[in-house]
């Protein structure tokens, strides 16, 4: 079978990303994640479309539990850019525990995602001016908010949302209230909306994340661990130099 030319691969990556199907640009240990998450979140569509209850008691949150380096966060932003592509006019907020995390970290892992993209869906990065929101503003009326939370979580309020991603979850100092009191209110009326948590484990004990979160996620098929023995990106040697480290 002959080879395809690189613009054949050019064609068949624009083809991609017009569809909002970017699974590609994972390695093996995200794509595991990813292929459980959209299993779950079209399961889970299915049931509210027919009025079925799901069990547990945040059935709109899905988790993963990663280690550092493993990628959740690259993984977490292709999973909403995909989800704004897929979704015109959706609105979609990528938000981190720390505010520095936005300019040191999800800025440049989203260009990294996007450096591909063609012209006509890629997203438009703006700062916040005049009633615009800080975030990417895609052609086709969809949007990723970016917010910094751990000092104002009320800046992640609005008038709805088709779905939210809190990075570094476990080290959000109010995440009860940031999840129950402002994010949960505006997934009503969108049935697709869900909320997915990521983050190391945190480094204090008794956390809303680990007493609460993480079992009802664990026991309800919404929750996803990795490890480093489970990151493809690290060789055995590499591997054991950090453990024994």
């Amino acid at each position: 079978m002959s080879k395809l030319s690189s613009d054949e691969i050019a064609g068949a990556k624009a083809t991609l990303w017009r569809a909002g199907k970017l699974r590609w640009k994972l390695h093996s240990g995200q794509k595991e994640l990813y292929d459980a998450f959209r299993k779950w979140e079209a399961f889970a569509f299915a049931e509210r479309k027919a009025g079925r209850k799901l069990p547990g008691i945040y059935p709109r949150i899905y988790q993963f539990d990663c280690s550092r380096r493993f990628g959740k966060d690259f993984l977490g932003l292709l999973l909403r850019i995909e989800d704004a592509l897929r979704n015109p006019g959706g609105r979609y907020t990528y938000a981190t525990a720390y505010a520095k995390d936005i300019s040191s970290i999800v800025l440049p892992l989203f260009h990294q995602i996007i450096e591909d993209c063609p012209l006509d869906v890629k997203p438009e990065f703006k700062q916040s001016f005049q009633g615009t929101e800080a975030g990417f503003h895609f052609p086709n009326g969809s949007t990723i908010l970016l917010v910094g939370i751990e000092r104002n979580p009320d800046g992640l309020r609005g008038r709805y949302s088709d779905g939210c991603t809190i990075s570094e979850a476990g080290f959000v100092d109010q995440l009860d209230y940031t999840l129950l009191s402002v994010l949960m209110p505006m997934l009503q009326g969108r049935l697709g909306a869900n909320i997915v948590l990521n983050s190391t484990p945190p480094e204090a004990p008794g956390t809303f994340y680990d007493t609460d979160i993480t079992p009802d996620c664990s026991d309800n098929d919404r929750y996803a661990k990795k490890t480093i023995f489970d990151n493809p990106l690290l060789g055995e040697a590499e591997r054991e130099e950090f453990l024994a480290a």
